[in-house]
Parts: structure tokens; sequence; C-alpha cells
């Protein structure tokens, strides 16, 4: 009896030890120094209504992890992002009809699997591996960008985070290095389109 005791604790264990914690709102400010200019417009960012506030980050064969206050993060992401480049920064739910708007229609993150190290241990003769994945953040987006309310053009990309990591409790610092790396991305492209 004791034998299945000591089974059942072991599953259990580990299905408890595959969580990833979760995330909450949380603050980045983008390094856009290198491409920073000055512009006399305002900047209006639109958070469409399909990016979710609260989601399930999942991959086949990946632990999942629960992210929370996702929108309001990227709001304030964006507004961190270009407040020092444009007049005026604001969040609305419609572009505007002056000056430039961002409207984000898409941010799905993701992980993706950057590498893997398989360690094998032999027990009273039975050989038994694990493997263990490097994960980075991996963030597809596609946003529209206006001028006084006229449409010019799509911004869209898949961005991943500088960081990456063996450690599962290390994953929230992989996507808020990921929302980092898709702010500069969006910022390059906004600032250079024609």
């Amino acid at each position: 009896m004791t034998k299945y005791k000591l089974l059942s604790c072991l599953f259990i264990f580990t299905i408890l030890g595959c969580k990833l914690p979760p995330v909450g709102y949380f603050v980045t400010n983008p390094d856009i120094r290198a491409y920073q200019i000055e512009s006399e417009q305002n900047l209006t960012v639109v958070i469409d209504q399909t990016i979710l506030d609260s989601f399930v980050i999942k991959s086949a064969g990946l632990a999942k992890m629960k992210v929370i206050n996702f929108r309001q993060t990227i709001s304030d992401a964006c507004i961190n992002t270009f407040k020092t480049t444009y007049k005026g920064v604001s969040v609305d739910y419609k572009y505007s009809q002056k000056g430039i708007s961002l409207a984000l229609l898409k941010v799905n993150p993701d992980w993706n699997k950057k590498s893997s190290t398989t360690s094998i241990t032999v027990t009273n003769g039975h050989a038994n591996s694990s493997t263990s994945y490097e994960l980075e953040s991996k963030i597809s987006y596609q946003a529209i960008l206006y001028l006084d309310g006229q449409k010019k053009g799509v911004l869209e990309g898949i961005v991943y985070s500088e960081k990456s990591s063996f450690k599962r409790r290390e994953t929230p610092d992989l996507l808020k290095d990921g929302i980092k790396s898709l702010c500069q991305e969006i910022y390059k492209q906004t600032i250079n389109f024609k």
C-alpha cells in the first residue's frame, strides 16, 4: 500500500511541478534610443477587441501559463514606447481622424523551443531519459497604421524575446522580454513606414 501512495504522490508532484507561474499586469520600457525621432503628431493606440485580456499560453509538449490583464499591459507598453516620440499618445477604442493611429489587431504570445538537452539516468538497471527545452517567447502580431483616418499600411511579423531559459520559473520573464521586443519592432516599423 505504501508503494502506491508513494507513486501517487510522485505523480501529483510531477503534475503540479509542470504548471508555470501566472503572469499579471507588468510594465516594460522598450529601448528605442537608436531609432528615436521626434514628431509633432499625436498617436492613438487602438487595442482590438479580439486581443484577449486573459488567456493561457500553451504549446504542444509544454506546460501552460495563464496570462491576465494583458490588454492593460499592451496599452501601457505602447504608451511607454511612443511617449517620447509623439506630441501626445493615447489609447482609444477606435482610430483617430487626426494624427497617427496604430490599431493592434493581433498579439499572440507563444513559446519557441530554441534548443533541448536530454539526460539519461540509470536506476536499478533501468534507463530513464528526460528532455529539457530552452524556451524563448515568440509573439506574432498584426497592426494597421492610419494617418488622418486613412489606412496607410499593415505591420505584421513574429518577434522573439532576446532572453531564453531552460528554467520554467523564468518563463514570465521571457514573456515580458518578448513584449519589450514586440514594442521595439512595432516602433521601428511605425516610424519607418512611408
